[in-house]
């Protein structure tokens, strides 16, 4: 049982309940030890110990309005756990051997653009890079004829 923020009543009693038990059973395990440290530790519940140390820093949670907070925290937690799953699930579908393929043209075709020095050079190596990628061209005919129309467009495909 983990209450809310709205439910103190019985946040409390959980907490009394779970706090007279553990009282009980150190009291228990103290006469049943004769003094004797490891049996007195033997003989402890730690489960019920554990538990009401987590209700206690719950409830202090609650107390100092941390509790609103880690709740929206972990709510958005699981929304970007499910974000990142959601997104490895696609990443394993790439065609790695393509994608190692196509960055290297990428590369090859960056490692061309140092060595150019003019505006000349760069329509010319941006042409024969759309022929050698295979890409359709943006206009058709002539590249300054379709530019002086108004009515023309570029459309990248």
């Amino acid at each position: 049982c983990i209450p809310a923020q709205r439910h103190s009543d019985l946040r409390i009693m959980l907490l009394v309940g779970n706090g007279t038990l553990c009282v009980m059973d150190a009291i228990d395990a103290g006469v049943r030890s004769g003094g004797n440290f490891l049996m007195f530790f033997m003989r402890l519940n730690f489960i019920a110990w554990l538990k009401l140390v987590k209700m206690v820093i719950k409830e202090i949670c609650i107390r100092i309005g941390f509790d609103s907070d880690l709740s929206v925290n972990i709510e958005a937690m699981r929304r970007i756990d499910e974000a990142v799953g959601n997104y490895l699930a696609e990443l394993k579908k790439i065609d790695h051997e393509r994608f190692v393929i196509e960055s290297k043209s990428y590369e090859s075709f960056t490692n061309g653009l140092v060595v150019i020095s003019d505006d000349y050079q760069m329509s010319e190596y941006l042409l024969a890079t759309y022929r050698t990628m295979d890409l359709e061209l943006p206009w058709e005919g002539d590249f300054d004829e379709f530019m002086s129309d108004k009515n023309n467009t570029l459309i990248f495909n």
